[in-house]
């Protein structure tokens, strides 16, 4: 049997960096940020209300030595066990903001200043009633803290016939002496900034070995994904959803383009796409891209991947041309 998914994005630019929420640099200044809206599914892309981190850089500092011994090193805690905190963290916030609970709500927190705790207090946290599904994971984890990416989603319909509509994002938490709390300082910004950053960069040379050069040289780049992150964890899928998402693209020297898409079985039954249709315009120069790349791509039930296709220079209409306000549509045949 043959289906057909299409998925429609709507993408509009702002100027900063590559890696969507995690800051910008200056030696890359083609790659942007990117919001998305995806109505063919209703997904937003809103994290739970933190704020957005600054780049930094992670510095480096000797320790005079000492002769006092060191403290026996702290019990190892397990990625699982975090996520069984954060949900527990989550399930507080909501308790104490329908409540009315400042005190218990800012108890939460750790080392994040008063006015984003109460920006958070004051948001509805009524809109993750519209979801029956969650799921996360820890993405990375340094010095204490821990960056925690999820997802709040429901499907309707059966699968081929669904429709998904979802809120995804990431927290950033600090686990201390069993207990883990929303972290949004200026410490766990910098780390954020740093961790993110490396973990993103990695993944995508691991996807495809090379992108960190072409990135650093690249003509024209960006970001789809906003602030979901959910790719970077190949077990991770929407339940009961197959989805297709253009996930990055970025444009060499010699005007080849490189489209890096998202592929998320949620479903029980192993799917072949055997055919992905990308196509991308932008406000200002028109349709950049307009291909239908014959390749199988095998994804296991219940797992993701990316695949990083080649668009030849000589197929790209606009030449090198600076992309702006971009609109993408994917679809696969399977």
């Amino acid at each position: 049997m043959k289906h057909s998914v299409k998925k429609t994005l709507s993408l509009l630019l702002a100027a900063c960096c590559l890696f969507g929420a995690i800051g910008c640099t200056a030696a890359n200044p083609v790659f942007e940020i990117i919001s998305q809206s995806t109505p063919a599914y209703e997904s937003s892309i809103e994290t739970e209300p933190v704020y957005v981190p600054d780049a930094a850089n992670e510095t480096q500092s000797e320790q005079p030595v000492s002769d006092v011994p060191a403290a026996p090193a702290a019990p190892q805690v397990s990625d699982g066990q975090i996520m069984a905190l954060y949900w527990d963290l989550f399930d507080a916030s909501v308790r104490a903001a329908q409540n009315n609970d400042y005190e218990g709500f800012k108890a939460l927190y750790y080392d994040t200043d008063e006015q984003v705790i109460r920006n958070d207090f004051n948001f509805d946290w009524r809109k993750y009633n519209d979801y029956d599904r969650r799921d996360g994971f820890v993405a990375g984890s340094k010095d204490g803290y821990y960056w925690i990416v999820r997802t709040f989603y429901i499907v309707s319909g059966t699968h081929p016939n669904t429709r998904r509509s979802s809120s995804d994002g990431y927290v950033l938490a600090r686990y201390e002496n069993g207990k883990l709390q929303y972290a949004y300082g200026a410490e766990s910004q910098t780390v954020l900034g740093t961790l993110s950053n490396e973990i993103v960069m990695n993944y995508f040379e691991s996807a495809y070995p090379g992108f960190g050069n072409e990135r650093a040289k690249a003509v024209n780049g960006s970001s789809f994904y906003g602030y979901n992150y959910l790719f970077l964890n190949s077990d991770a899928a929407y339940s009961g959803s197959y989805d297709t998402n253009l996930i990055m693209m970025w444009q060499t020297e010699n005007g080849d383009v490189k489209a890096a898409v998202w592929y998320a079985n949620g479903t029980n039954v192993n799917i072949g796409a055997y055919r992905t249709k990308i196509k991308v315009t932008d406000d200002s120069i028109g349709t950049i891209i307009d291909e239908t790349i014959d390749e199988t791509v095998s994804i296991r039930a219940g797992h993701s991947l990316v695949r990083v296709f080649t668009i030849p220079a000589s197929r790209v209409k606009t030449g090198t041309q600076t992309w702006t306000t971009m609109h993408a549509q994917t679809e696969t045949n399977y």
